[in-house]
């Protein structure tokens, strides 16, 4: 009996140091597994790093069928359409966003994704001057991919304004002032500040009218830091025509009469998010404000430099030492000084920081926005023209006939030709972007240069020539050879795309095909 003792005891203990061992082994195989130094960490590191060469390696194929094509002309670099189509780039499989052609120092900047991949973009810079490719070491998460835990930076901030939490402890429509939120005790930053004109809220920005705009005490001693601005520009806001900056229309800064410490971020007179600073210097981006997007401008300064970003991507860094006066009062949906600066629009965020944000930081910061704003459904209603219909033409001595739905016969034409194309079935106050192609035979009937101007949308069609008041002010932009696109707020049911073509051979005839494109 005692030795039957002795062996259960025994088997015990050999279970017991079983299972310890079994235990440890376990323990070093999720080490392997997991951690900084983990099998599946190296693998997911070794799936980007053989994903980024393969993109390096399309991009590479890419500059040189351009190249072989067109040589030294950087035209088909201009945007991001045409450098996919001339570069013969698979969107299927690869997805390029964020396209930027700086033309002052020959760089195109992108982000780009294989569509089928590890979800990471990642941002490449093509030199134009030599040819190189260089991509960000680290893959950013796509925008669907976005954590939703993210937080504003806090470090330095002084100026919060929300337009979710405008009251600090939540939204209210008739508040007339916007609290500071930003957790700071700082005596130079205000608690609240007062709206300037007429109070219009949404459930989460402030409208801009025209009218309604805000100035803010400067937070900042020295005039020096980082500021961000979350904004949207009405489609069919007027933009000022001015090449001074401070006479543009103005989203955010200050301007001194003549003092150089001043600055705003600005729409220049070609609807283009730019910069302002020194006496009347404008440093313009290709981001189009009146595009129906949301996007956050970001605004670095220091004793030597400004930094300038829109939607977390870095514009430009300019050397500048700024002198004169401290900057007492900033404007928000003006510069403060000249009521032509006014914007129309609506402000979703303002945020002032002491300290210059870091390029990451930056992004961040955009990325909380992003979520918060909804920055991803911002983008307008697709508009179609509505080609089936009689088109309204005005000024013509030859004759439009519609041969199918969308080729039309522009017979015995006289030099200068103009039609309007109906867009239907439109919601009043909704924003929208119609896209479609224009191309003009010229085997059988004349010319291939007979193009002539966009005048953009209209609430009616226009009835005569020489009346430009009437002229829409939207901007069409070229995105290839036939292919247009165009944003516009719709003010009717019905409205009408406004085209003209010159330079016409009087006498000849065109044929005119006008579609849709989706």
């Amino acid at each position: 009996m005692m030795r039957k003792r002795q062996e259960n005891g025994i088997t015990l203990i050999a279970l017991v140091i079983t299972i310890i061992v079994l235990l440890i082994l376990a323990g070093v195989a999720i080490a392997t597994l997991t951690g900084d130094n983990s099998i599946i960490k190296k693998a997911n590191d070794a799936k980007v790093e053989n994903e980024k060469a393969e993109i390096k390696d399309i991009l590479g194929i890419a500059i040189n069928t351009i190249a072989i094509e067109r040589g030294e002309n950087k035209e088909y670099y201009k945007d991001k359409e045409t450098f996919i189509e001339k570069g013969k780039l698979d969107i299927d499989t690869y997805a390029i966003d964020d396209y930027e052609y700086n033309l002052d120092n020959n760089l195109v900047q992108f982000k780009i994704y294989k569509k089928n991949g590890t979800k990471n973009q990642y941002k490449c810079e093509i030199d134009l001057t030599t040819g190189n490719i260089n991509i960000n070491q680290d893959g950013i998460a796509k925008d669907d991919d976005k954590k939703e835990n993210l937080e504003y930076e806090q470090q330095g901030l002084l100026v919060h304004l929300d337009g979710i939490n405008n009251t600090g402890t939540g939204h209210k429509n008739d508040t007339e002032t916007w609290q500071n939120i930003a957790q700071v005790e700082n005596k130079v930053a205000e608690n609240a500040y007062k709206v300037k004109g007429t109070s219009a809220w949404e459930e989460n920005a402030l409208k801009l009218d025209g009218n309604t705009y805000y100035n803010i005490k400067s937070p900042v001693n020295n005039s020096y830091g980082t500021a961000e601005v979350c904004v949207y520009i009405d489609l069919d806001m007027q933009v000022v025509n001015e090449n001074r900056w401070y006479f543009c229309s103005s989203i955010f800064g200050c301007e001194l009469s003549g003092t150089q410490k001043d600055w705003a971020i600005i729409i220049d007179k070609n609807g283009n998010f730019a910069i302002g600073y020194n006496t009347a210097t404008i440093y313009s981006s290709n981001v189009y404000a009146l595009d129906g997007k949301i996007h956050v401008l970001s605004y670095t300064y220091t004793k030597s430099k400004i930094v300038f970003y829109v939607d977390g991507n870095k514009i430009t860094e300019i050397q500048y030492s700024p002198s004169g006066d401290i900057c007492p009062e900033f404007g928000i949906g003006w510069n403060r000084c000249e009521d032509v600066t006014k914007i129309t629009g609506k402000i979703y965020s303002v945020r002032f920081y002491e300290d210059e944000l870091t390029e990451e930081q930056i992004k961040n910061n955009y990325l909380v926005d992003y979520s918060r704003f909804n920055i991803e459904n911002s983008k307008p209603k697709t508009a179609l023209l509505d080609t089936e219909n009689p088109l309204g033409y005005v000024n013509t001595y030859g004759e439009f006939t519609k041969i199918s739905a969308d080729n039309y016969l522009l017979k015995t034409a006289s030099w200068y030709e103009r039609i309007n194309i109906p867009i239907t079935n439109l919601e009043e106050g909704k924003d929208y972007k119609l896209k479609f192609s224009i191309k003009i035979d010229d085997a059988k009937y004349g010319t291939d240069s007979a193009m002539g101007n966009l005048y953009g949308v209209r609430d009616s069609y226009i009835d005569s020539v020489y009346d430009g008041n009437k002229y829409g002010k939207n901007m069409i932009e070229d995105l290839n050879e036939n292919t247009y696109e165009i944003a516009f707020r719709a003010h009717s049911q019905t409205m009408y795309l406004c085209l003209t073509f010159g330079d016409l051979i009087d006498g000849k005839s065109y044929n005119i095909h006008i579609k849709n494109v989706n």
